[in-house]
């Protein structure tokens, strides 16, 4: 080889032409990539940034991600080393490389304007510690998202001047408002929200709220511009306003006429009360109402956060009280008295001027903290506005609702936080976890500020398209470090068993959900070790409820009754379902641990998984018992035998003599939509009939005609679609919860030399969603029998959410317009 200079003002080019026997030739030219850094190198800062077309005021993003918070130091440090060797490399146009690379959970968010703001921010987190950067993962599935609007109390003088500045998104969503509102007020939205000097003109009320709800909307569509697609609204107070627009159920035209002509009216009841902060419990707060007249509870925030309003006198009669019993209490800034029996002289003059707002269908979910519940939104009309000024507003109990319906991330949009330590106190309660996240602060209104709060939710598992931040700007990729792999060495051992059971001291299971067994040392029991995952035991994946994948509690009770199997023929006397088991992406390690049988041969077990903490959390307990004879009834007398030219794969025999079809059309879209999940493989019901109060049904395996594995005793989905003709003629309307099986006893499944495809089942009630079923294979031998099994409503709180999606930010969707050929196209065609 000898070297290739390069020519001046071209680049070089060659060509490889290659031969092979059979004739074939493959010809290709290369040719060297453009040097992206040709005449920077010594150009300023200043110029540099002219030239790429970027503004000294631009902030930029970088999101960093890791598996481990160890990795995610290494990347720092990696990005740091990089930006200290290439000085001449400003940020902006290669941060695209950034936000297109795998996100792990994790994360930390770099925001800077240049440089060296970025060189210095990536210094800073090299020197703490791993923990510090990234002290709990993202949640994979944080759940639905809410936007949620607070009333007044957020606004600040010059609130919005820094992204109107900064953000073209905000800016024309902000003029939009401000024509909308123009019709409806003798004042300048754009001055009132962006000068300083008009920070006395927020002390009005037919100011503040305007301003308000134009901020608000616009702060929407800047977190929509970022990819957070709200999947409902909520507001408080005058709140509902901006959520009902951003909702699409009010028209920005008809938005703005509610929020300017109602603060209007109630300009009109300046000087004539108030409100206060009082930090105590509602009933407590009612019980101190008791004895001061003229006033009443305006707002129900959180557990311990009451808002009382009324007459003014009473007001300081009230606040002298609290102070004196030592209870928190504060001013509440205004000299009306909103949420009181003081509105109620509005409500003609209300109905006049907002008669012609026309209400619509939303196209995202509305949660009314009037009627502390999701509403049809056509209902939005002059009187609920009314509504929304006189009563009270019931905000911990419409978010603690949501919460129990899988909304698990809450993003206050606003430019300042007033609500979110409310939330934190409602919320906190059930559990969950939820992401509560604001958007601005005051006097912290910048961009950078808004990327700042992004970034904080992004860390916490919301999915953030980062891509609008580059977007209209010059970009193009470069080769960063690669990721910060922490290199460790996993040597093959020696010996034939590598890593199975064997090599671990244990015996097979012998079951595809355990992998082994080991009897415990000092009379301990039995312990069975396996792992479950979507990508091991794809049927799996066809088991969700609220778009959750769950392990169904068929396959804890077959498991179980599988190890009592391999323990002597134990059947499982009883089994508690303590929690669901939800799988994510990765697989989850399972122990079922058997005790030593007492004396009369029963055996407690307990299961439990994985919590992905580094920990294990229990999710089944009961008993082995030994096998015993079915009661209510001789299980035998099973269905008719089938002829013996039958095909073995489906559920053979007349139904019973007397019995009646039972529609079912349409079951498995109805359990859908209750979210309940089946997919092909558990979609096992073919036929159900009624005959008195028992139902008759015939069930079949559908898993793609593949051979069900031996090692199970009866596949988990044939056994639960053994249950599902009890849903064919349950028609109950409320959707916000699921029933699943929780308290099974007396569980007995028969070994066959085949595991079976088909079941002809009975199912006799016992009491409210309390079932007997016996199956039986298509020689009519009993397979299984179970005495009872119990179901229980399950809501979405902790189940819902999505996965965070990513996208190629360089890449949009664009049509563009082709003229249609001149001449004909041609129809010769070539073998």
């Amino acid at each position: 080889p000898q070297p290739w200079h390069p020519t001046p003002h071209r680049p070089r080019r060659a060509a490889i032409s290659s031969f092979c026997a059979s004739g074939t030739n493959a010809h290709i030219i290369l040719q060297e990539p453009p040097d992206s850094n040709t005449n920077t190198a010594d150009a300023s800062p200043a110029a540099r940034d002219r030239d790429n077309g970027i503004g000294s005021d631009t902030p930029v993003v970088w999101p960093l991600s890791a598996k481990t918070p160890t990795a995610l130091t290494a990347q720092a440090q990696r990005l740091h080393h990089w930006l200290t060797q290439n000085p001449h490399h400003h940020p902006t146009p290669h941060a695209p490389t950034h936000t297109t690379r795998t996100q792990h959970p994790h994360r930390t968010t770099l925001i800077g304007h240049n440089h060296t703001q970025l060189t210095t921010a990536l210094n800073h987190l090299t020197t703490k510690q791993p923990d510090q950067i990234s002290p709990r993962p993202a949640r994979s599935r944080p759940g639905r998202v809410a936007f949620v609007f607070p009333g007044q109390g957020s606004q600040w003088p010059g609130m919005a001047a820094g992204l109107l500045e900064a953000s073209p998104v905000f800016a024309e969503q902000l003029e939009r408002c401000a024509e909308a509102l123009a019709p409806h007020t003798d004042w300048n939205l754009l001055e009132a929200v962006t000068d300083p000097a008009q920070a006395t003109a927020l002390d009005r009320v037919d100011v503040v709220q305007p301003a308000l709800f134009a901020v608000m909307v616009s702060l929407a569509a800047l977190w929509r511009s970022y990819g957070v697609e709200p999947d409902a609204v909520v507001g408080h107070s005058q709140g509902e306003i901006a959520a009902a627009c951003v909702a699409g159920a009010l028209s920005l035209e008809d938005a703005a006429r509610v929020v300017a002509l109602r603060s209007q009216e109630i300009a009109t009841l300046g000087g004539t009360g108030g409100m206060l902060s009082v930090a105590r419990p509602v009933a407590e707060v009612h019980a101190m109402l008791a004895a001061a007249p003229g006033l009443s509870v305006a707002a129900v925030n959180s557990p311990t956060s009451v808002l009382v309003s009324g007459d003014s006198a009473a007001l300081d009669a009230f606040h002298e009280d609290c102070v004196a019993e030592d209870v928190w209490v504060r001013r509440i800034p205004v000299d009306y008295a909103s949420h009181s029996p003081h509105i109620e002289s509005l409500r003609d003059r209300l109905r006049t001027v907002l008669g012609p707002v026309r209400p619509r269908a939303a196209s995202v979910a509305f949660h009314s903290t009037v009627a502390a519940e999701q509403l049809d939104t056509t209902a939005l009309d002059a009187e609920y506005w009314y509504s929304n000024l006189r009563n009270p507003v019931l905000f911990e109990e419409t978010v603690r609702a949501m919460a129990g319906q899988g909304y698990g991330v809450f993003i206050e949009v606003s430019p300042h936080t007033v609500l979110t330590t409310a939330l934190t106190q409602s919320l906190e309660p059930l559990g969950g976890d939820p992401v509560i996240a604001g958007s601005l602060t005051r006097d912290h209104g910048w961009l950078e500020d808004f990327l700042t709060s992004a970034g904080e939710a992004w860390e916490a598992g919301v999915p953030v398209d980062w891509s609008a931040s580059s977007a209209g700007r010059p970009t193009r990729r470069v080769e960063l470090p690669g990721y910060a792999f922490t290199r460790q060495r996993f040597w093959a051992g020696s010996g034939g068993d590598g890593d199975g059971p064997r090599a671990a001291g244990m015996k097979s299971a012998r079951h595809p959900l355990l992998t082994g067994q080991l009897p415990l040392a000092g009379g301990k029991g039995r312990l069975f070790t396996g792992r479950v995952s979507p990508e091991e035991q794809p049927w799996l994946a066809d088991h969700t409820v609220f778009e959750e994948v769950v392990v169904p509690g068929t396959a804890v009770v077959e498991l179980v009754a599988s190890a009592g199997d391999r323990l002597g023929g134990a059947a499982v006397e009883e089994l508690t379902l303590e929690a669901p088991l939800l799988l994510r992406d990765e697989a989850v390690g399972l122990q079922l641990h058997v005790q030593e049988p007492d004396a009369e041969g029963r055996a407690a077990f307990t299961v439990h998984a994985e919590d992905g903490a580094g920990g294990w959390a229990q999710h089944a307990s009961g008993v082995l018992g030994p096998r015993a004879a079915a009661r209510g009834g001789d299980p035998a007398a099973g269905p008719p035998r089938p002829p013996q030219d039958a095909d073995p794969s489906e559920p053979q025999g007349d139904p019973p003599a007397g019995a009646v079809p039972l529609a079912l059309d349409g079951l498995y879209d109805r359990l859908a939509e209750r979210g309940m999940g089946y997919g092909r493989t558990f979609r096992g019901l073919r036929a159900a009939w009624r005959l008195g109060d028992d139902i008759h049904a015939d069930v079949l395996l559908d898993d793609g005609g593949n051979e069900v594995d031996p090692r199970h005793l009866l596949h988990p989905a044939l056994l639960d679609a053994a249950f599902h003709a009890a849903f064919a003629e349950w028609h109950e309307k409320e959707s916000a919860t699921a029933l699943l099986p929780f308290a099974w006893s007396g569980v007995r499944l028969h070994r066959s030399e085949r595991a079976p495809r088909a079941l002809r089942v009975r199912l006799t009630p016992l009491g409210p969603d309390t079932l007997r079923m016996t199956g039986w294979d298509q020689d009519g031998r009993t397979v299984v029998t179970v005495d009872s099994v119990t179901a229980r409503p399950v809501s979405p709180a902790k189940l819902a959410g999505a996965r965070p999606a990513a996208a190629d930010c360089l890449f949009a969707v664009d049509w563009t317009p082709a003229a249609p050929p001149a001449d004909p196209v041609a129809t010769d065609r070539m073998a």
